[in-house]
């Protein structure tokens, strides 16, 4: 059985590309929100294993987004930062937290994933096809 995922990115194109990263990796993915309300709704409806959270979101720090997410799921989180402002957030995740900064390879998201999920072996990539 696959883990679940919750992909929170405003970057369409970004969203689906991850999207089909995360698909490489055996992720079967619930859904894709692009704002605050709608990640917080899917996050609530099918608590995923783990989501996949674009840091600064309409130019807010996800702050309020994150503590929402933790007080209603048990689901693990891997930040997506920008470069310019990888360490603007960091000071705002008060637990254990989990970033990957942009742009990433497909290997770094594999490693990120896996540490949160706390898995020693990572499910079997399939392969990659962006069309």
């Amino acid at each position: 059985m696959s883990n679940t995922l919750l992909i929170v990115e405003e970057s369409y194109i970004f969203s689906m590309i991850l999207e089909k990263m995360a698909a490489k990796l055996g992720f079967n993915t619930v859904g894709v929100a692009n704002n605050e309300s709608k990640a917080l709704v899917l996050a609530k409806k099918h608590n995923p294993d783990l989501i996949f959270l674009g840091l600064n979101m309409s130019g807010n720090d996800s702050k309020g987004l994150i503590d929402s997410i933790r007080s209603t799921t048990t689901s693990k989180m891997v930040f997506i930062a920008s470069s310019f402002n990888s360490t603007a957030n960091v000071n705002l995740l008060e637990e254990e937290s989990y970033i990957i900064t942009k742009p990433f390879m497909l290997d770094e998201l594999q490693t990120v994933a896996r540490n949160a999920l706390g898995l020693k072996v990572f499910i079997k990539e399939k392969p990659l096809e962006l069309h």
